[in-house]
């Protein structure tokens, strides 16, 4: 996979800020918030097979918050499904909220607000499937 976003190629000032719009370019926009005060690390590689998204993402703990706002600004309209490799991490949507630790997986419609924290140190890949692969029940 091909690096995308590496918080080490900036001044640990700037991390942040490069990581948020990063993931904004990458997927969509995005409210980060680090989990300490300490220096933000994290990393992003990723390719495409056709039209599914192949990511992953490790790094400091974090949290990358999606309102309603930044939904209207930009949303791929897509499903995303979450395997965690290392650490632990907090998807929540809607009126939901999963924990999910090494092995275990998650889904996430970009089409609604939601929050994604990284607990701890994590690995995460991450799929990303265009609704209208799924058909009608796409946009359920």
């Amino acid at each position: 996979m091909t690096t995308l976003l590496d918080t080490r190629v900036v001044a640990p000032s700037d991390r942040p800020e490069y990581w948020s719009a990063g993931i904004t370019e990458h997927f969509f926009p995005v409210a980060l918030q680090p989990a300490a005060q300490q220096s933000f690390e994290a990393r992003l590689t990723g390719g495409r097979v056709g039209p599914i998204g192949v990511r992953s993402i490790a790094g400091a703990p974090h949290s990358a918050t999606r309102t309603a706002r930044m939904v209207a600004a930009g949303d791929p309209a897509s499903i995303l499904l979450y395997l965690v490799r290392a650490g632990t991490c907090r998807i929540d949507q809607d009126d939901r909220s999963c924990v999910i630790g090494p092995g275990e997986l998650s889904i996430h419609d970009t089409s609604r607000p939601s929050t994604f924290a990284a607990c701890d140190v994590f690995d995460v890949a991450v799929f990303s499937f265009p609704k209208w692969m799924l058909g009608a029940r796409g946009n359920a």
